[in-house]
This record gives structure tokens, C-alpha cells and sequence, in this order.
């Protein structure tokens, strides 16, 4: 017969057919050679066909340390497997570019804001007094005012922050029936625009658009 995957070793083996002897077992099939059990004597050939009826061998028991070999073999496949994988994961060419693509530029700075410029209007003239419209860091504003025009510190002209872009202007209206106006608008200390008008109520008007 053939023996299972779990065969035993060559040797002697009590006798499958249940007769008080031993058989000769070559590892792979029952032979033909026997012996009186307990006995060393020399194999006696049986006139019986060598391959005899199918029998359950001898079973090969396994101790602890077996389990424990197998067990060791196991977790050190799994963990080579586990190394192979994440190796083969790093020499990809998606995790590569997935590296390169989480690189981050580093932002550059913002500009720094431009500075902020003072403009100054100025009005005078022989006439005696004008009215003003211009414009200012809050809006438009309006006023009748004795010439030359001066801020509340009755220094002469009337000054305030401009932004980059801004526009400034300026119109004054002579109030009376002679006399001349003048209007300037002044930005740090430049001169970048200067109007006059004569003659009974006259307007003279000033402008400027500031550079971003």
C-alpha cells in the first residue's frame, strides 16, 4: 500500500494483518518480509502479494516544541512578507510622486504695503474769501472759507493722508465780484497740480490721481 503524507521511517512495524509478527515497512509500502514479533532474526519472504489491503499507520505524534517550531515559521513568514510589501510600496513610481507632490512650496512673503503719503491742498489769491469742495481721506467736504485757506492751527493749507490710487481734488469758487483764486494740490512736498481763475465768482480746480 502507500503511505500517507505523514509516513513513518523505515523499520519494523507490528504486522497490519493482526498476526502475532512484525513487517518490514521501506517508507513508503508494507513488504513482504516479516519476522516472529520481538525477534532480530533475518526477514522471512511470505508467498502473500507484497502490497497488502489499506491500513491506518502509525501515526506521527508532535510535541510542543513542534507547535511551537511551527508557530515561530509561521509569524517569521508573515513578518518577511509584511517588509517585502512596504519595501515594494517605497520603489513604486506612485509613491514616489506621491513624496514629491507633498513637498510645499514655501509662500513668498506679500509685498510690503506702500507707504503713506501726505497731500496738502492749498488756496489763496487776492479775492477775499472762496468756496471749497474737495476731497479728503473721509470723503467730500465743503466749506466757505477766508483767503489764504488755512487748517485749524491757522497754518496755511490743509493737509491729510492719501492712500496709492487715491484721487484728490479740489475746486474753490470765488465769492465775490473780483479778484483771483488759486488752487494747488501738493503731495510730500511736490507740486502736482495748480489751477487759477479770475473774475466775478471764478472756480479754479485741482486734481491728481495717485500711483498705485
Amino acid at each position: 500500500m502507500t503511505a500517507s503524507p505523514n509516513n513513518p521511517s523505515a523499520g519494523w512495524y507490528p504486522d497490519p494483518r493482526g498476526d502475532e509478527a512484525e513487517r518490514y515497512w521501506d517508507g513508503a509500502n508494507w513488504t513482504a518480509y516479516a519476522r516472529p514479533a520481538g525477534s532480530s532474526a533475518a526477514p522471512v519472504g511470505l508467498a502473500q502479494s507484497p502490497v497488502l489491503p489499506a491500513v491506518t499507520l502509525p501515526s506521527v505524534r508532535t510535541g510542543p516544541g513542534c507547535l511551537a517550531l511551527t508557530v515561530w515559521i509561521i509569524v517569521g513568514a508573515a513578518v518577511i512578507a509584511i517588509v517585502i510589501a512596504f519595501a515594494t510600496a517605497l520603489s513604486s513610481p506612485d509613491s514616489t510622486s506621491s513624496r514629491s507632490s507633498d513637498t510645499r512650496a514655501i509662500p513668498a512673503e506679500p509685498p510690503a504695503p506702500a507707504p503713506a503719503l501726505r497731500a496738502t491742498y492749498f488756496v489763496e489769491g487776492t479775492a477775499s474769501s472762496a468756496s471749497i469742495t474737495a476731497s479728503s481721506g473721509t470723503g467730500t467736504e465743503q466749506h466757505d472759507v477766508k483767503l489764504p485757506m488755512t487748517n485749524t492751527d491757522g497754518e496755511i493749507g490743509v493737509s491729510h493722508t492719501t492712500a496709492p490710487g487715491a484721487f484728490l481734488y479740489i475746486s474753490a469758487q470765488n465769492r465775490g465780484d473780483r479778484g483771483t483764486v488759486t488752487c494747488k494740490i501738493i503731495v510730500d512736498g511736490v507740486t502736482v497740480s495748480e489751477n487759477t481763475s479770475s473774475g466775478a465768482y471764478g472756480i479754479a480746480s485741482c486734481d491728481y490721481s495717485m500711483p498705485r
